[in-house]
Formats: C-alpha cells, sequence, structure tokens
C-alpha cells in the first residue's frame, strides 16, 4: 500500500487526505491546535460568523463537487443581496459589480464579475467539519481537536503544540531527505510500519 504524508491539515490538505484515503494510507501533520487552515467558522446566537475564508465564486464547480462527495451539498447558499455598498468620503454609494472584489483584491473572472459568493447554510467549516467525519474512520495524525465544531472547546499546553511543531517540521526535512538522500526512504519505510 502507498503511504503519503501530508503536510498541513487546511481545505487542500484535507481534501486530499479525503480523496486518497481508499487507495492509500494517509498521515496529515497539522502544526496548529485544529484543522481547517485558513477557514474557521463561530457560531454564536444562532449566527455563522467567518473568521477566515466567508465563501467563494458563484460559478466555482470544484466546491459544490467536494461538498456533494461529502454529502453537505444540500447546505450551500448563495448570496441573497448581490448589491455592494462602499463608505469614502462622498459618503456610502452602490459598488460597480466587481467593484468591491477589485476593491479586496479578489482574483475574480470577468464572467464571475457581480454572481456574488456561495457559502453554507452553518458557515465555511462545514466543509472542514464533514471531511473530519468522513475521515475518522482511519485516523490522520493531527494535533489539537478531534473534532473543532462550534460546540466544544479544545485546549492543548504549549509544550504539547511545540512537540507537533517539531514533529511536523521533522517530517518536511524528512521528506525533502527522502528526495534527496539515497537510502533515507529505506529508513523511514521503517518507521511508518
Amino acid at each position: 500500500m502507498t503511504k503519503v504524508i501530508i503536510v498541513g491539515g487546511g481545505l487542500t490538505g484535507l481534501t486530499a487526505a479525503f480523496r486518497l484515503c481508499g487507495d492509500t494510507q494517509v498521515h496529515v501533520l497539522e502544526a496548529a491546535p485544529s484543522v481547517g487552515g485558513q477557514i474557521h467558522t463561530d457560531r454564536s446566537v444562532g449566527f455563522a460568523i467567518e473568521r477566515g475564508a466567508e465563501g467563494f465564486v458563484f460559478r466555482s464547480e470544484a466546491v459544490p463537487a467536494l461538498a456533494a462527495d461529502l454529502g453537505i451539498g444540500d447546505e450551500l447558499i448563495g448570496q441573497s443581496v448581490l448589491r455592494s455598498y462602499g463608505f469614502g468620503d462622498d459618503g456610502l454609494r452602490v459598488l460597480a459589480p466587481g467593484e468591491a472584489a477589485a476593491f479586496l483584491s479578489f482574483q475574480v473572472s470577468t464572467a464571475d464579475l457581480g454572481q456574488g459568493i456561495r457559502t453554507f447554510r452553518r458557515g465555511m467549516a462545514s466543509l472542514i467539519w464533514a471531511l473530519e467525519d468522513r475521515l475518522r474512520g482511519w485516523k490522520p495524525v493531527r494535533p489539537g481537536c478531534s473534532r473543532p465544531h462550534p460546540e466544544t472547546s479544545c485546549y492543548r499546553s504549549r509544550a504539547v503544540k511545540m512537540f507537533y511543531r517539531v514533529v511536523a517540521v521533522a517530517v518536511v526535512v524528512t521528506v525533502i531527505a527522502v528526495a534527496f538522500v539515497p537510502g533515507v526512504d529505506d529508513l523511514v519505510e521503517q518507521i511508518f510500519q
């Protein structure tokens, strides 16, 4: 069986693990106390508060396909109001389609201008939670929370966080060594057996 180490438990790392886990032994290493990378949703008084990515371009096909594969495709929602506003020296004004994206330095294709964004009913972290639920059966390696849902709290000591960061760095160095130093791959193979 092929063995893969994925460094980083953000959306890309977890998606790669999800896509590979059927035929491959996968380990996900994450230095942070929870997985999700730039996606983090807090829930408060019935509202989703995004602390990172708040959505994705309306015409994206990759995110809805992943959501469908995870069984959460019905949780996708679109923007209910497509108008954006800006406040400047001339007061509050309606922005032209794409003007808000340009102001925020979003790279949006011309075809997507004015289409808005899509997200999930419970927030973008719904993707992370669904990936974790699907991956739970094969226990990928990850520090911190095993399930960073909004209803749970997770506290780790500084020493534990530092330990996992050292392990992650060691793995990266090992992966680099496997690529460039003859014979190291045999040693790594023995470690992960």
